[in-house]
């Protein structure tokens, strides 16, 4: 499955193959226009190969701007690379790697 644009399901935000700085402008403007009117949001980052400093940012700023709304965050599995960045980057929120079916 290919993911190429920030989507929304119910209380999920499905986040493309790629956050870099190549498409974080286009990225921010599509996390601007969810409607997530839930208490809890989930992010769902098993798509998401690329993810580079740029990216990262846009996820702390996100995540910081849902925290400040009240809002509980809490991811579904990641792959190698978000895992790798979230340990880098010190990020607040704890990714399980996906196991392999």
């Amino acid at each position: 499955m290919t993911v190429d644009v920030i989507t929304q399901l119910d209380n999920r935000v499905i986040f493309p193959e790629e956050i870099s700085i190549f498409n974080v402008a286009q990225h921010y403007d599509a996390l601007c226009q969810l409607s997530l009117n839930q208490q809890s949001v989930i992010w769902d980052l098993q798509h998401t190969t690329t993810l580079d400093g740029a990216g990262v940012q846009l996820l702390i700023a996100y995540h910081q701007a849902l925290l400040n709304n009240n809002r509980v965050v809490s991811t579904t599995f990641g792959s190698d690379a978000v895992i790798e960045a979230f340990d880098l980057f010190h990020f607040p929120l704890t990714i399980t790697k996906k196991e392999a079916t």
